[in-house]
């Protein structure tokens, strides 16, 4: 007489998940938002003579017979049966689909933080800011609602044109502003000298703020700047050009009788 082996649940007869977390008869897992379906031919891998179904409920009256489902935003619950033989062990899984994620690329700029957003509501513009540029904003209308993964971009307005550690002179967009901060790194270099006529002839400009790394404020680098009537410098000054603030409303101090501004 042939008997049939007897087979059952055991270490070589079973399944395995091969994303999802186990935990006792629980099973919970995330898949990103632009994940629609998920299946479980490819997410449960089969060990010897063991087998598994997958139900809607939890009575089993709702099988899924291709093993692939459609997942909606949040939790989607299932229910997985898993047999060899005449045992059987039952598990509640339940997959959550992410909310859709807005990514924010400062560009440059200090860093703003990831979002996860409801599908179809609005995400709130963050704020950045970058040395040396002018915020222009964002390459997204915040106006419009969030459906999907998505990357928003800073962009910037150059305030100056720069050679090595130089600032040689001011973009069209830097004209505009009535005061320039000039910071101690631009791009990651150091600034250190004003050049020749950097910032001559600029009408709009009324103060200008110098860090403490610049040495150097060579000739003429603010002629003629009718407006400007107040320049922050440092101590840390080794060279000031003939006739850099010329023309301009820097008032000067008196000692001695030799005319001063700064320190």
């Amino acid at each position: 007489q042939v008997v049939a082996p007897v087979r059952k649940l055991d270490e070589n007869n079973n399944i395995e998940f091969n994303t999802l977390t186990v935990s006792g008869n629980a099973v919970t897992g995330s898949v990103a938002y632009g994940s629609d379906i998920f299946d479980f031919n490819s997410e449960i891998t089969i060990n010897g003579y063991a087998g598994f179904k997958v139900y809607k409920d939890v009575t089993g009256k709702e099988e899924i017979e291709t093993k692939v489902q459609s997942l909606n935003l949040g939790e989607n619950v299932f229910y997985i049966k898993e047999y060899c033989g005449e045992t059987s062990r039952f598990y509640t899984v339940t997959v959550t689909r992410l909310d859709p994620q807005v990514t924010f690329d400062s560009n440059g700029g200090t860093e703003c933080e990831s979002k996860f957003v409801k599908a179809g509501e609005l995400v709130e513009e963050p704020t950045t800011t970058r040395d040396g540029y002018i915020f222009a904003g964002w390459n997204y209308d915040f106006n419009v609602p969030i459906e999907n993964d998505i990357t928003i971009t800073a962009e910037w307005n150059a305030i100056f044109a720069i050679s090595g550690n130089k600032i040689i002179g001011v973009t069209d967009k830097g004209k505009e502003l009535s005061e320039i901060i000039v910071p101690e790194t631009i791009d990651g270099k150091e600034i250190n000298v004003i050049d020749e006529q950097a910032f001559n002839r600029i009408s709009t400009l009324k103060k200008v703020t110098l860090s403490d790394k610049i040495k150097t404020v060579n000739s003429q680098a603010f002629f003629d700047c009718k407006n400007l009537s107040e320049i922050i410098i440092s101590d840390n000054i080794e060279e000031w050009g003939l006739f850099a603030i010329n023309g301009c409303k820097v008032a000067y101090n008196s000692y001695e009788g030799c005319d001063y501004f700064g320190s």
